[in-house]
């Protein structure tokens, strides 16, 4: 009676963590689609800049789980740039680490399941940092 009661205890700890992880899983938020704003910063030449200088549209393509990729868009610069992307959610399923490809990393925090502040750092060639407050597309 002794076995049973213990492969019982098992069974229900086993299934206690299966529906845990699968909770967690439907908190993952979906950040597919376009995220866009104007951004205020300050780049090494000219200075500081405002909002209405520069648009950013953060192109999110593809997400699977916590991990996520796209293009960022950059217009107000001649040419519109272009710059692809991956990034991660953190635990906390608010906090968002993106790597640029080449040029610097950026850090995103959500502040709902359509306003994201995302900061972004470049120390290569452009010596730049941005705050953008972006809005999902669409939402």
């Amino acid at each position: 009676m002794m076995q049973n009661s213990g492969i019982l205890v098992l069974l229900i700890v086993i299934g206690v963590g299966i529906m845990g992880v699968m909770a967690d899983e439907s908190l993952i938020p979906n950040l597919v689609g376009n995220w866009t704003c104007t951004s205020e910063g300050f780049h090494s030449e000219p200075g500081y800049f405002h909002a209405g200088d520069y648009q950013y549209i953060l192109n999110i393509g593809q997400q699977e789980g916590r991990i996520f990729n796209g293009t960022l868009i950059v217009s107000g610069l001649d040419p519109t740039r272009e710059y692809p992307f991956s990034g991660v959610v953190a635990h906390d399923m608010k906090t968002l680490h993106i790597a640029e490809y080449g040029t610097g990393q950026d850090y995103g925090y959500l502040l709902s399941p359509d306003q994201m502040e995302l900061v972004l750092l470049v120390d290569e060639t452009d010596n730049f940092s941005v705050l953008c407050n972006l809005t999902k597309e669409g939402s």
